[in-house]
């Protein structure tokens, strides 16, 4: 939505109410949820230069505070006295979030945009992570260990075309396995290529394959088969589920890199 000249979207909905929270959660006497809509409602005729907020811009703000009330970073009340409605407080969960607002996986259009301005990220690994901010951000997170478990072997999968392009283009036959539809198994023969290559050459590029390739991928593909084929009656949580999200752009950033020298290097 444009008003002035200003463009009015989604992200910038997200941002500002991150951001007026974090602002107002400090000052503990201020933290009302009143406090919150007058300071969102002041900055957004700021900056749109106008006196009135349409209907659509209210409701969109609303749902967005009370989606962080229903996933856990805001709870009602802020003590014994002051145990319920207007008073509010942040959350453990909460003070994470706001602890990197821009690029947290709550606020999905910065969490995008930080990786799609550091990093590529093909489209297909791209249509799952977006999958999966949306279904973590409505509180179904074993939907979203699956998503961004089909994000992360996107980039795996990406990573095993561009090495087989390669070898074909230097006349060398690639083994089966990396054609095998079994993702665990493609990665478990790309480590073997990688690991018997010139890759120890490239000493930087090496230590980062040697802690991520093993502790990331992993963890994000265990995590997506809990989900996806659970074994037990154990919950994916919250916590487990971010801690994904944060892993990932080191996922994105190491597949890039592989790329580069597959491309470039590999021999």
């Amino acid at each position: 939505m444009i008003i002035n000249g200003k463009k009015i979207d989604g992200q910038f909905i997200r941002n500002t109410v991150l951001e007026t929270i974090n602002q107002l959660s400090k000052n503990n006497t201020h933290f009302q949820f009143s406090s919150v809509i007058n300071e969102i409602e002041g900055k957004i005729r700021d900056y749109t230069g106008t006196t009135h907020i349409n209907l659509e811009i209210e409701q969109a703000i609303l749902t967005f505070i009370y989606d962080l009330f229903r996933n856990g970073h805001i709870s009602w009340g802020y003590d014994f006295s002051n145990p319920q409605f207007p008073f509010c407080h942040l959350t453990e969960q909460g003070k994470k979030v706001l602890q990197n607002i821009s690029r947290d996986p709550v606020n999905p259009d910065g969490y995008k945009a930080y990786l799609l301005n550091n990093f590529k990220l093909n489209p297909i690994s791209l249509s799952y992570l977006e999958e999966a901010l949306n279904t973590f951000n409505s509180g179904c997170f074993k939907s979203a260990a699956v998503m961004l478990g089909c994000a992360s072997e996107s980039l795996i999968l990406e990573i095993r075309d561009n090495l087989i392009d390669k070898m074909n283009s230097l006349n060398k036959i690639p083994n089966k396995k990396l054609n095998d539809w079994k993702v665990k198994t493609v990665i478990e023969e790309l480590k073997k290529e990688f690991d018997n290559s010139d890759l120890r050459n490239e000493k930087s590029l090496f230590e980062n394959y040697q802690v991520y390739w093993s502790s990331f991928i992993h963890q994000i593909r265990i995590s997506r088969n809990d989900a996806g084929h659970p074994s037990t009656i154990d919950l994916i949580t919250y916590d487990s589920v971010y801690a994904l999200f944060l892993v990932f752009p080191s996922v994105v950033k190491l597949t890039n890199e592989l790329n580069d020298w597959i491309k470039q290097n590999y021999k």
